[in-house]
């Protein structure tokens, strides 16, 4: 390891890095925010994210794609709605056919 800053990552393989996010201006296709962190979580970057990002583009209201386990694990939902940041989640897709290239059904989150 180089970097002393870094924390193993909980994937398939441990590497060593960092947990990384960014807001993109989906119109200019421009990063309009990010933040990374040596925490092996990335939880608690979404609002700082998100609100820094509308802070920056200077937009009273924003949407932002969240994954689905962000606002299930400790992301911070409420927080982003008072704040008119509109999570958009994506279907979580919980079928084993799709490792199997097999037809499969989208869960609603």
């Amino acid at each position: 390891m180089t970097d002393p800053d870094t924390r193993k990552m909980p994937q398939r393989t441990e590497r060593c890095g960092y947990n990384a996010q960014m807001a993109v201006d989906a119109k200019h296709k421009l990063i309009a925010a990010a933040d990374m962190t040596n925490d092996v979580t990335d939880l608690q970057q979404l609002a700082d994210v998100a609100l820094a990002a509308k802070a920056g583009l200077e937009f009273k209201q924003v949407e932002v794609v969240v994954e689905c386990g962000l606002l299930q694990h400790g992301g911070s939902q409420s927080l982003l709605l008072e704040q008119g940041i509109t999570p958009l989640i994506p279907k979580s897709d919980t079928s084993a056919n799709t490792a199997r290239d097999s037809t499969a059904k989208a869960v609603p989150a």
